[in-house]
Protein backbone atom coordinates (compact mmCIF):
# COMPACT_ATOMS: atom_id res chain seq x y z
CA UNK A 1 0.00 0.00 0.00
CA UNK A 2 1.12 3.11 -0.74
CA UNK A 3 0.27 6.85 0.33
CA UNK A 4 -0.65 9.57 -2.54
CA UNK A 5 2.02 12.01 -1.01
CA UNK A 6 2.85 15.40 -3.08
CA UNK A 7 6.49 13.68 -4.16
CA UNK A 8 4.43 10.17 -5.35
CA UNK A 9 1.91 12.98 -7.23
CA UNK A 10 5.02 14.75 -8.26
CA UNK A 11 7.09 12.10 -9.67
CA UNK A 12 3.68 10.38 -12.00
CA UNK A 13 3.18 13.68 -13.39
CA UNK A 14 7.55 13.95 -14.16
CA UNK A 15 7.35 10.29 -15.78
CA UNK A 16 4.19 11.31 -18.23
CA UNK A 17 3.62 14.85 -19.06
CA UNK A 18 6.80 16.18 -18.28
CA UNK A 19 5.19 19.22 -17.08
CA UNK A 20 6.08 21.42 -13.85
CA UNK A 21 2.59 23.40 -13.58
CA UNK A 22 -0.04 20.68 -12.48
CA UNK A 23 -2.63 23.72 -13.04
CA UNK A 24 -2.25 22.97 -16.53
CA UNK A 25 -2.51 18.97 -16.94
CA UNK A 26 -5.89 17.71 -18.26
CA UNK A 27 -4.93 14.31 -17.83
CA UNK A 28 -3.98 12.92 -14.43
CA UNK A 29 -2.18 8.76 -14.50
CA UNK A 30 -2.41 7.46 -10.97
CA UNK A 31 -2.72 4.32 -11.95
CA UNK A 32 -1.20 1.06 -10.88
CA UNK A 33 0.63 2.30 -7.58
CA UNK A 34 -1.56 0.72 -4.75
CA UNK A 35 -2.50 4.44 -2.94
CA UNK A 36 -4.90 3.25 -0.30
CA UNK A 37 -6.85 7.05 -0.31
CA UNK A 38 -6.69 10.44 -2.71
CA UNK A 39 -5.50 13.39 -1.48
CA UNK A 40 -2.79 15.87 -2.39
CA UNK A 41 -4.48 17.00 -5.03
CA UNK A 42 -6.04 19.93 -4.82
CA UNK A 43 -3.36 22.24 -7.25
CA UNK A 44 -4.48 19.97 -10.64
CA UNK A 45 -7.30 22.46 -10.96
CA UNK A 46 -7.52 21.92 -14.85
CA UNK A 47 -7.59 17.63 -15.07
CA UNK A 48 -10.41 16.77 -17.58
CA UNK A 49 -9.47 12.75 -16.92
CA UNK A 50 -8.16 11.25 -13.92
CA UNK A 51 -6.90 8.08 -13.88
CA UNK A 52 -6.76 6.36 -10.99
CA UNK A 53 -7.90 2.29 -11.76
CA UNK A 54 -5.99 -0.49 -9.89
CA UNK A 55 -5.01 1.16 -6.89
CA UNK A 56 -6.54 0.29 -3.29
CA UNK A 57 -8.93 2.79 -2.84
CA UNK A 58 -11.91 2.60 -0.41
CA UNK A 59 -13.41 5.80 -0.92
CA UNK A 60 -14.37 8.17 -3.31
CA UNK A 61 -13.18 11.38 -1.61
CA UNK A 62 -11.20 14.68 -2.24
CA UNK A 63 -11.83 15.50 -5.72
CA UNK A 64 -13.88 18.79 -4.74
CA UNK A 65 -11.19 21.00 -6.84
CA UNK A 66 -11.92 19.26 -10.24
CA UNK A 67 -14.04 21.57 -11.75
CA UNK A 68 -13.33 20.52 -14.78
CA UNK A 69 -13.91 16.87 -14.63
CA UNK A 70 -14.97 14.71 -17.38
CA UNK A 71 -13.92 11.35 -16.67
CA UNK A 72 -13.07 9.62 -13.26
CA UNK A 73 -10.99 5.68 -13.92
CA UNK A 74 -11.76 3.96 -10.68
CA UNK A 75 -11.71 0.41 -12.46
CA UNK A 76 -10.03 -2.68 -10.25
CA UNK A 77 -10.46 -0.54 -6.48
CA UNK A 78 -11.62 -1.37 -3.36
CA UNK A 79 -14.55 0.34 -3.16
CA UNK A 80 -17.36 -1.68 -2.13
CA UNK A 81 -19.67 -0.30 1.05
CA UNK A 82 -22.62 2.17 0.14
CA UNK A 83 -21.46 3.94 2.87
CA UNK A 84 -18.09 4.84 1.77
CA UNK A 85 -18.92 5.48 -2.07
CA UNK A 86 -21.46 8.72 -1.49
CA UNK A 87 -19.87 10.83 -3.60
CA UNK A 88 -20.60 14.46 -2.23
CA UNK A 89 -18.99 16.56 -4.87
CA UNK A 90 -20.69 19.66 -6.63
CA UNK A 91 -19.46 18.42 -10.21
CA UNK A 92 -19.99 15.07 -11.05
CA UNK A 93 -17.88 13.52 -14.19
CA UNK A 94 -19.59 13.01 -17.30
CA UNK A 95 -18.14 9.29 -17.69
CA UNK A 96 -17.33 7.28 -13.82
CA UNK A 97 -15.63 4.13 -14.81
CA UNK A 98 -16.21 1.25 -12.05
CA UNK A 99 -16.03 -2.03 -13.36
CA UNK A 100 -14.37 -4.42 -11.15
CA UNK A 101 -14.27 -2.25 -8.32
CA UNK A 102 -16.11 -5.13 -6.45
CA UNK A 103 -19.90 -2.98 -5.21
CA UNK A 104 -22.42 -4.39 -3.71
CA UNK A 105 -25.71 -4.30 -4.62
CA UNK A 106 -27.13 -1.33 -2.48
CA UNK A 107 -24.02 1.40 -3.86
CA UNK A 108 -25.31 4.33 -3.52
CA UNK A 109 -23.87 7.42 -5.84
CA UNK A 110 -25.43 10.94 -4.98
CA UNK A 111 -25.36 13.46 -7.81
CA UNK A 112 -25.62 16.73 -7.30
CA UNK A 113 -26.27 19.55 -9.81
CA UNK A 114 -25.17 23.04 -9.88
CA UNK A 115 -27.10 25.56 -12.04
Amino acid sequence: MCTMSKDAISLCVKRQEFMDDPGLLQRLYLHHKGFTRIQNLDNFTQVKELFLESNSLTKIENLQNFKHLEVLHLEKNKIGKARTVIYRNSYFPSLLQIAQSHFDNTTIFQRRLRI
